[in-house]
């Protein structure tokens, strides 16, 4: 009898195992990409970690300014902030976060234009993330 508790609490524990990897593997599916990527032939963009800007991402804008910096046809002047929603956030407050960012980010002292999307991006299919668009002048390149 107590053979087959113990085999049974066992392959309960493995079948509970094979669950959490299994979850972990789909929330990982649906994550944006960290890291910047081209929407266009002027247009970097960052998804950021979390909804927020925070001051820890203060340093990774400025890295990523200087990279982008490095000449001056692909120097950014412009940093557009949005967020998605239709997953996990509402519409209204993805444009509360996006507003709470421009806040935030225009108290960090970046030289750049910083502009809100007029309306977020309406994405069902992944988590919503908010994101920076960096953006060079179309006459520098």
């Amino acid at each position: 009898m107590v053979g087959f508790i113990g085999a049974l609490s066992s392959s309960l524990c493995i079948l509970i195992l094979v669950f959490i990897t299994l979850l972990l593997s789909y929330i990982n599916s649906i994550l944006p990409s960290p890291s910047l990527f081209k929407i266009n032939e002027s247009t970097e963009r960052l998804p950021i970690k979390t909804y927020f800007i925070s001051n820890e991402t203060k340093d990774e804008i400025t890295r990523i300014i200087d990279e982008l910096s490095t000449d001056e046809k692909t120097k950014p002047n412009t940093i557009t902030l949005g967020c998605s929603y239709g997953f996990d956030l509402d519409k209204n407050i993805a444009n509360n976060i996006s507003v709470y960012n421009a806040i935030k980010l225009n108290s960090f002292n970046i030289k750049l234009d910083i502009k809100t999307h007029q309306d977020p991006i309406y994405k069902d299919d992944v988590l919503n993330y908010c994101f920076l668009d960096f953006t060079r002048d179309e006459s520098n390149g």
